[in-house]
């Protein structure tokens, strides 16, 4: 009962009755990405006193994450490449996507090709993105380790 309708579910794209909490745990760790953004900001701050070298630790360690991120979907996609070509989802959402995007190849190269390259791009943008979270939620921590500082609040006095 539970495959067949979880394979209903992909073929449909309907959501099963648990997919609030995949949201919730999505919603989570993005929730848990910006505080420690912030918290390295704070701490960077706090540390060295300099506002400009908190924002250069936030931005280096949000690179390094979107760098994690590219390595991971790439070989996610190497490892699991057979098994999500096959997946009837993304057959469905591929072949309802109009003309593909490689006109003279068969179905299946094209569908290698665009599986490949959407794991790169997206692997890609997250580099940047991860840089600009680092300096976005790493200055509102800065800004707080810097004023943290300056009031000398974990002095320990």
């Amino acid at each position: 009962m539970f495959l067949r309708k979880s394979w209903r579910h992909a073929a449909t794209g309907e959501l099963p009755d648990h997919a609030h909490a995949y949201r919730t745990i999505g919603s989570g760790f993005i929730a848990a990405a910006i505080a420690f953004t912030a918290l390295a900001g704070f701490v960077a701050a706090y540390k060295l006193a300099r506002l400009g070298e908190a924002l250069r630790v936030t931005a280096r360690a949000g690179f390094i994450s979107g760098a994690i991120y590219l390595v991971s979907a790439m070989a996610m996609e190497l490892a699991f490449h057979n098994a999500l070509s096959q997946s009837p989802s993304l057959l469905a959402e591929f072949t309802q996507g109009g003309q593909p995007p490689c006109l003279y190849q068969p179905v299946s190269s094209c569908l290698t090709q665009s599986t490949y390259l959407e794991a790169l791009a997206g692997g890609l943008n997250m580099l940047w993105f991860g840089a600009l979270l680092g300096i976005t939620a790493g200055l509102a921590g800065a800004g707080a380790g810097i004023f943290a500082r300056r009031r000398r609040i974990f002095a320990g006095h």
